[in-house]
């Protein structure tokens, strides 16, 4: 894996690749046999100390081991915050259902109160209405009250 840097002072077709001491770790890591069987510690153990030297077998049992075990771990801890979030969340949502349904009455209940109420404006209208009659064709003439007391 490396990286091409163009410089300023060089043509378009040359290039450089750059890497870091990274890339190389990595590349030599894939390489076959970098950690043999039987490779021996650079250290040397202290007197009383005593060394272990596992099989490439036996290091991969105890990864696949720690692997299992970490992944059951995880597995429970996802679990966990999951059903956690859930819980959190299927109240929240049974909250709202329970506001939703109040809205919805309260709507109703105002629509119905609506209508009523507009019924009962039309049944006034039409109430004042019956003593407001206008009789055309005939000749107006102004009559105060005092007028109207002496007829």
């Amino acid at each position: 894996m490396s990286n091409f840097f163009e410089t300023p002072d060089r043509t378009r077709n040359s290039k450089r690749a750059l890497s870091s001491p990274d890339n190389e770790l990595i590349n030599d890591l894939k390489r076959p046999n970098y950690f043999p069987a039987n490779m021996e510690s650079p250290i040397t153990p202290s007197p009383g100390e005593t060394t272990l030297t596992l099989s490439e077998d036996a290091i991969q049992k105890i990864s696949d081991t720690l692997v299992a075990t970490f992944r059951t771990h995880i597995e429970s801890i996802v679990e966990n915050v999951v059903s956690s979030v859930m819980s959190k969340f299927n109240s929240k949502l049974e909250a709202l259902e329970q506001a939703n349904t109040l809205l919805i009455t309260e709507n109703s209940d105002l629509k119905a109160n609506i209508s009523r109420l507009e019924s009962k404006l039309d049944d006034q209208e039409q109430y004042s209405r019956r003593n407001l009659v206008r009789v055309s064709g005939t000749v107006h003439q102004h009559m105060s009250v005092t007028d109207l007391r002496h007829c």
